[in-house]
Formats: structure tokens, sequence, C-alpha cells
């Protein structure tokens, strides 16, 4: 096993500290081996205030103007906190440090780091934005104006937080409330959220609760605060007698419908096939004033002309009576088929059918 298969992802640290209104350092490490350097050493250092940063595309352009990127691990793994510092400047230093003791590969002898600058310069995506830069940002000022602080301390609120403040300004308008007192006293990361650990409160199992899709959380919150039973509603949380009640009555209620549209019993409606109900029904259409049970059987469905010809070529080439196969219904048809490919002849071929439909004719 080589010296990067054993890692596993920092991506929750990341979020605990960023969470905490920490900084980090972070590094890139190398997959394989290069003529640079081995395996399993760093390749670019930087720092992050929010949490996409170190996952994120990197940027910059060369002295002819020309886009670089910095290539990010394909494996998360290989992504690795280098220090946790509290504030940027202490951050900004320590990135300097590491990028001195490694090196800079096209700067500095024996170096084996792609980054371009000695570290402690300000990047892009509101991460670490330099001032000369936030003059220049338009919407930057804008919103940091929307939210009462300084564009400085706005690019330096992580996106979740800005996100998190947006919902509680709607959920809570009366509240007034800063994005910075927000972020401190009720902002938690997505592992501690409300919806998260919500199971605690109403009194669930963490087993049951996270079967609950969101709103359904939302709807055990709200009955929890209205001192009722977190999973009262049964359509929500459904109680197996409860569900075959409602598909009982849902289903009965369907059976009166189709037997009033055909003038039949409910007992008999419901003891035919869904094909037996629309030949009747395709029957009574065609043949106004006439009711269900004068439906003809047997012979008397065998219809003429060219119709007729096709009935004697399929039953011939099936080895059944004319009559027999003029009163199968389309899906008995289908069924006729499928056993003839394969390989069913004569009484194997025909029984099942007939046995079925004489099975039916019994319970009506």
């Amino acid at each position: 096993m080589n010296n990067t298969q054993a890692l596993r992802t920092q991506r929750h640290l990341v979020e605990k500290y960023i969470a905490d209104g920490k900084h980090i350092v972070y590094c890139y490490l190398r997959a394989k081996s290069s003529k640079t350097s081995n395996q399993g050493t760093p390749y670019y250092i930087g720092i992050a205030s929010i949490v996409e940063r170190p996952y994120m595309r990197h940027e910059w352009r060369d002295g002819t103007g020309r886009r670089r990127f910095i290539p990010v691990p394909k494996e998360e793994a290989l992504i690795r906190i280098m220090d946790v510092l509290e504030s940027r400047e202490e951050a900004q230093q320590r990135e300097q440090f590491f990028i001195a003791w490694y090196g800079r590969r096209h700067i500095e002898e024996g170096g084996i780091l792609l980054n371009r600058g000695a570290g402690g310069e300000s990047g892009s995506y509101g991460n670490k934005v330099p001032k000369r830069r936030i003059a220049t940002w338009s919407y930057v000022k804008d919103s940091a104006a929307r939210l009462g602080v300084s564009p400085q301390v706005y690019v330096h609120i992580p996106k979740s937080v800005k996100a998190a403040y947006a919902q509680y300004r709607l959920r809570y308008p009366d509240r007034e409330v800063g994005i910075i007192e927000f972020q401190k006293t009720i902002y938690k990361p997505d592992s501690e959220s409300r919806l998260r650990t919500g199971w605690k409160v109403v009194g669930a199992t963490k087993e049951e609760w996270d079967k609950l899709s969101m709103s359904q959380k939302e709807v055990a919150f709200e009955r929890h605060e209205r001192g009722m039973p977190w999973d009262m509603d049964c359509r929500r949380n459904p109680n197996p007698e409860t569900v075959r009640n409602r598909l009982q009555k849902s289903l009965r209620a369907k059976h009166e419908k189709g037997a009033t549209s055909l003038g039949m019993p409910v007992e008999i409606y419901a003891a035919l096939t869904p094909n037996q109900r629309y030949e009747i029904k395709k029957w009574l259409a065609a043949n106004p004033g006439a009711t269900w049970d004068q439906k003809p059987k047997g012979n008397e469905a065998r219809p003429k002309g060219r119709a007729h010809s096709g009935l004697m070529t399929a039953a011939n080439k099936y080895g059944v009576e004319i009559d027999l196969y003029a009163s199968l219904s389309d899906s008995e048809r289908r069924n006729l088929h499928r056993r003839y490919n394969r390989g069913r002849r004569g009484e194997e071929l025909i029984r099942p059918i007939v046995d079925k439909r004489m099975s039916c004719e019994d319970d009506i």
C-alpha cells in the first residue's frame, strides 16, 4: 500500500473549522511520483476562509496574460489541512512559511510547489480579495451595504452563512439581528442544523428521523410546537392498517363509478378483468340502447368480411376453433401468441386460457 491510499477526506474538518470562524492552511498532495518530487509530497499550498476554497479550481494568469490552472486532486483525500489559525493574518504568515520551506518549482532551485506567489496574497471568489479590487466590485459593495457590513468583512463571510441568514430574515422579519451576530450566536453548520438534529427535540429516534423528507421534518416541528405528537399525521408516517382501509375505500368508489357507467351491478363489475370491461364498453358504444347482458358471446361475436378471413387465418395457424378464437380478448390473443412461440401446441396451447376464462365466469 502506498502512502496516500490510507488517507481519508478531511472535508468534515474543513467545514467544522470554517464554521467556528477559523482559517486553515491546506495543501494538495501528489497522487503519483513525478520528475519534480515523490508521491505524497505537496505541490500546492493555500489558505481558506470558506469551505469551497480548497475544492474549487484555482486560476491565474502568466506573464503573457494567458489563463493557467492549478489542478485540484481528483480524490478529496489528497487535500490535507496543514494548520488551523485564529486570524487571517496568522494564516497568511503560515502560508508564507510553508511555501518558503518547500520552495516554488518555477522560481527556486529544488522547489516542488506550483505556487506562483510567495504566499499571503489575496485571491478571488470572495475568499481573500485585495483592498484595491474591492472598490471595483460594485456587487460586493451593494451586498455588503444591504447587510450593514463593510466589503472587507463581507467577502470573508462564508456563503453558507449568507444563505442561512437570508432564510432566517424571511422566517423572522421582525427580529433585528445582524449577520455578524447571527453567525456567532444563531448559525450552525449543516451537520448541526435544526433539521439534522431535530429527532432529539421532537422525541423521535434517529432512524425514524432520517427516513423523513425535509418537508416532513418541518411538519414534525410544527406539530411538536403545538404540543402534538410529531408522527400524528398517518399520511406522512403511514400506519399500514390505515393505508389499507383508505385504498380499499378508494377502490370501492372506483368500482361503483365504473359499474354505474356500464349499468351493471358492482359485484359483477368488480369480478371482470380490465379487458372484459373495455370490450363491454366498446360494444355498448356501438349498440345504443342495448344493455351489458345483451352482449353476444361465442360465434355471435365473429365478424364478417375481411375481418372474418383474418380470424380464419389466425385460428388455422394456432389450430383452434374459429368461434373460440373470435371470443378471445386482445390480451388472451397475445397470451396465445406467446405460448405458440414457446412451442406449445394443441391442448397444451389453449387449455390454460380456457381454464382462466371459466374461472372468471364462475366468479361472476
